[in-house]
């Protein structure tokens, strides 16, 4: 990664309530449905703060706003 990760805004985002990135939640949707349809052995939640869900898209949040799914 080229820039330091700044774990305040991470963690500001649970604080101020900040709304996940719109990539994260499609991508957690996705990844729910598939789950749920194979066996729901991960057992995704989302809907509150500490579901492993939320937690989920908290990491892909930070991931998406840097664009580091972009390719170079």
């Amino acid at each position: 990664m080229s820039e330091p990760i700044d774990y305040q805004h991470e963690n500001d985002r649970w604080e101020k309530d900040i709304e996940h990135h719109p990539m994260s939640e499609k991508l957690m949707e996705w990844m729910m449905d598939v789950d749920f349809n194979t066996g729901d052995s991960l057992c995704l939640k989302t809907g509150g703060d500490g579901d492993n869900g939320e937690t989920l898209m908290f990491l892909m949040d930070g991931f998406f706003e840097r664009g580091l799914h972009k390719d170079d």
